[in-house]
């Protein structure tokens, strides 16, 4: 029997424990990480490894045990954490998979925190606006012809255009399963469905590659907003609010390359140990 402390915070609904990378920690399997995420255990999205160091680093578990590359809501959660338990400063970097992140970070009080990333930039798959990715996905009963964007945040995402006035997340609970193992994408991917607002936030709702359906996802509302700027349909050099159904995160897309910063909230929910047999 092993103890391992732990943090846990969310994101906008997107919750992880945090722990510490150490010989312990070390220990932590994918399928121990999966367990950990589950209903019966602690009920998050996901595992936060943080490693000391200069920067210091992210290492992530999705609830299936997969190891994505980048978690937007994830980061702003781990740079609150070394705030608060590392006395780290208000502005450092955090490593992670997906390359170096350089985070803002302002305390509101011990629980909550508004923190602010540099995202990296926003690679786009498909070169031309006027040209989206087409792709047919097939349930038992029922065939649909999708289009939509390939945006790399570091990690895949495939941004779904309406067609009509279904609910983004009714449209994503009906395709995310579907799209996120298309053979289109032999890595998976996350999916967005979006919607342009009348007041010029943009709608998104995430199925998220290794955890399903979730209450928001960082890099996902930054492909989204990278997508309805080059379209468009949100402007350049200035906070556009991406609504999630967990909360609104900021997003501000810079037109001379792409590059995005996310702007949102991070919650301390409790502290506790994990007593795992290893």
């Amino acid at each position: 029997m092993v103890r391992i402390r732990f943090v846990k915070g969310h994101g906008l609904g997107n919750s992880f424990l945090v722990i510490e990378s150490d010989a312990l920690s070390a220990s932590i399997t994918p399928a121990i990480a999966q367990r950990l995420c589950s209903a019966a255990q602690y009920g998050v999205d996901g595992i936060l490894v943080v490693g000391g160091g200069a920067p210091p680093y992210m290492h992530i578990f999705n609830s299936d045990g997969s190891t994505p590359e980048m978690c937007g809501n994830g980061v702003r959660v781990v740079a609150q954490y070394l705030v608060n338990h590392k006395a780290a400063p208000d502005g450092f970097i955090i490593d992670t998979p997906a390359g170096k992140k350089t985070v803002t970070v302002r305390c509101d009080s011990a629980e909550t925190a508004w923190v602010s990333v540099d995202m990296g930039l926003a690679e786009f798959i498909d070169p031309h606006e006027s040209s989206p990715h087409r792709l047919k996905v097939a349930s038992s009963a029922q065939q649909w012809e999708v289009s939509g964007y390939r945006v790399s945040m570091g990690n895949p995402h495939f941004i779904v255009l309406p067609v009509d006035d279904e609910p983004v997340v009714d449209r994503v609970l009906r395709l995310g399963p579907l799209l996120e193992v298309h053979a289109d994408f032999p890595d998976r991917t996350n999916v967005e469905c979006i919607r342009l607002n009348s007041d010029g936030s943009v709608e998104v709702a995430v199925w998220e590659r290794g955890c399903g359906f979730t209450q928001a996802c960082g890099t996902g509302a930054c492909a989204a907003i990278a997508v309805a700027s080059r379209l468009g349909w949100t402007p350049f050099d200035q906070p556009v609010i991406a609504r999630l159904p967990g909360g609104d995160l900021e997003i501000e897309v810079r037109q001379s390359n792409f590059g995005l910063r996310m702007t949102g909230p991070s919650v301390e929910v409790e502290q506790g140990w994990l007593e795992l047999e290893i």
